[in-house]
């Protein structure tokens, strides 16, 4: 599986791309509560 089979799903399925882009904002604000935390 390269890297069209992964992205073109995103592309073609609006469910897909929506929980894909739910899951890197979800990830990436835990991520820098987790920066501030630390500080």
């Amino acid at each position: 599986m390269g890297f069209w089979g992964v992205v073109a799903p995103l592309f073609l399925i609006r469910t897909w791309r929506y929980a894909y882009y739910q899951k890197l904002d979800h990830d990436g604000r835990k991520l820098c509560l987790e920066l501030l935390w630390v500080r």
